[in-house]
């Protein structure tokens, strides 16, 4: 007979003295923003300034039900807000579109937005420059008078200029929509412009400059009417001409919300969207799903769905990830519980290079039926995330700009817990005991009425063996050459794994 049995140990630091001076404390908190002149408000992106200084959320903000601002504040490090401001015209709507900005190394940024007219159901895509005194000093924008051209991301291209991407109804559209890619100069001044059409529509939501200097859009592809959609990839050279184009999911019909981000140096990426595995139902069941493509042809390296499979409710990625230096691959994104409360959640989740999951969050600030949306993500100083959303409070009730700040095993408090659990019972009935735990490096293997050697395994959470070795009733280990984090001790005894 074998059985498994699995006991976590949490490396912590190994000199105090030298953690004082040698790392930075893990800051947290957990801020909405509302405002007295409107009950509803959205987050587009935060910035982590590099001096660790504190922050830069911009997200929109409506006046008296009409025109659309475009909202900055400068927070400090723990979340305090420094100074606000608004950007915009009464006569019309003016605000950023979510989760994409460049940093463009002067202290000034990029990003794009959405220009709206109030007396027309038209739209137009707007390139902003702006300093990080949340000055606007331009505002240019693209698209045929009348229609339709909304921008979804933006990315910096190895010529000094910018591609952006997104959906538009002009531009010589003959469908009810079509992808667009947007090529400027580093003055935002337009080079050339492409659309992508085919079927009833096709959107793009996120954009990545491939390893060719080409382009790779990701969104979705609707055929025709009464058939579903599907996660689409378009790749591209550097002029916008056509290489390939790939569907990916289910025959169901899958979430239209699908972002791609270049995975390193490599010519690989990391595709995130949702969808739709169980046939036939009446509520959608989306299910995250996130996959490693080949930017030589979009075939899949790997790929993992992640979720409750369960009729009415939605699970998906909702931006582009973020890639760590150490390779892994850090995701955010909602579950919506249609068939319940109607409740959605936000989460974060981690992923290592192979596509396996490390851990995941949920938040909900308020609780209940309140909504939650996270849609920028970036990784801080103090090797921590910042994130940007917006949430509502049912109680008040107003919509605000959320902005998140977590330690980098995705915790809003010290300790929280990491998804593993020491069963008393099992360490009982294994005979097996750990201490301490947590340790700084070193702990003691103890083993009951135990009289010949055993073989134990120690994993990290990437699954590879950190260290083996043989011991009778009891030894010390040593693992401080290993870095801080959570590990896994494997013990063969009594023929029983």
């Amino acid at each position: 007979m074998r059985t498994q049995t699995l006991i976590a140990i949490t490396l912590l630091s190994i000199n105090l003295q030298f953690t004082i001076f040698n790392c930075k404390a893990q800051t947290y908190f957990n801020v909405d923003f509302n405002n007295d002149s409107s009950m509803w408000s959205s987050g587009a992106f935060v910035h982590p300034f590099e001096d660790s200084s504190g922050y830069l959320a911009v997200g929109n903000l409506p006046m008296g039900g009409g025109p659309v601002y475009t909202r900055f504040l400068r927070l400090n490090i723990y979340g305090d807000t420094l100074w606000t401001k608004l950007y915009g015209n009464s006569q019309y709507g003016q605000y950023p579109t979510i989760g994409n900005y460049i940093n463009i190394g002067d202290t000034n940024f990029v990003f794009t937005g959405i220009f709206s007219p109030q007396s027309s159901d038209s739209s137009q895509t707007v390139f902003y420059k702006i300093d990080s005194a949340g000055t606007v000093l331009w505002d240019i924008k693209f698209g045929d008078a009348g229609m339709k051209t909304t921008p979804s991301d933006i990315k910096a291209t190895s010529d000094g200029g910018y591609i952006i991407t997104g959906w538009t109804t002009g531009w010589g559209a003959t469908n009810t929509a079509s992808s667009f890619l947007l090529k400027v100069d580093n003055l935002g001044n337009e080079e050339w412009h492409k659309i992508y059409g085919g079927g009833s529509f096709r959107e793009a939501f996120s954009v990545e400059v491939t390893a060719d200097n080409g382009f790779m859009m990701a969104g979705d592809y609707y055929p025709v009417a009464g058939t579903n959609r599907d996660i689409n990839v378009v790749k591209t050279d550097s002029l916008g001409n056509l290489i390939w184009s790939q569907n990916y999911g289910t025959p169901e019909e899958d979430n239209p919300f699908a972002y791609i981000t270049k995975y390193g140096t490599t010519d690989d990426y990391i595709l995130v969207g949702a969808i739709d595995i169980v046939p036939g139902n009446i509520l959608a069941d989306f299910q995250g799903y996130i996959a490693r493509i080949s930017g030589v042809n979009g075939v899949v390296v790997w790929a993992d769905t992640m979720g409750v499979v369960q009729n009415g409710t939605q699970d998906g990625f909702i931006s582009n990830v973020i890639v760590l230096p150490t390779g892994d691959i850090v995701g955010i994104g909602r579950t919506h519980y249609q068939s319940s409360t109607g409740a959605v959640d936000a989460w974060i989740v981690k992923y290592n290079s192979n596509g396996n999951l490390l851990w995941q969050r949920t938040f909900n600030k308020y609780g209940g039926n309140n909504w939650n949306y996270l849609v920028d993500i970036h990784q801080t100083y103090d090797n921590g995330f910042v994130l940007c959303g917006d949430l509502t409070n049912v109680a008040i009730p107003e919509q605000n700009l959320w902005v998140l700040k977590l330690d980098s095993m995705g915790c809003e408090i010290v300790n929280c817990s990491v998804g593993v659990e020491e069963p008393p019972s099992l360490l009982g009935r294994a005979g097996v005991g750990i201490y301490p735990n947590p340790n700084n490096g070193k702990f003691t293997i103890t083993l009951v009425e135990n009289e010949q050697q055993v073989p134990i395994f120690i994993y990290n959470l990437s699954g590879q063996v950190v260290q083996q070795l043989n011991i009778n009733n009891n030894a010390i280990i040593d693992m401080s050459k290993q870095p801080n984090g959570i590990y896994f001790v494997k013990v063969v005894q009594h023929n029983k794994v």
